[in-house]
């Protein structure tokens, strides 16, 4: 598969592939929620797109449609 040509919104360079990325956020407090929430393993998988002229960052993830 063919990498899409994505262009930086801050500076206009072409972004370059990072990799993909798993993020986990808890969405209950303190310990035992925290516990809780990653006996759910509530991941969420980004591919990460980076721009080598001024940093800025960019997170994609599959349509859900």
């Amino acid at each position: 598969m063919k990498e899409p040509d994505l262009e930086c919104l801050r500076c206009k360079s072409k972004l370059a592939f990072a990799g993909k990325k798993r993020f986990y956020e808890p969405r209950i407090g303190g310990v035992l929620g925290a516990l809780a929430e990653m006996a759910a393993k509530r991941e969420e998988e980004f591919d990460l797109w980076t721009c080598g002229n001024c940093g800025h960052v960019e997170l994609f993830t599959e349509p859900t449609n």
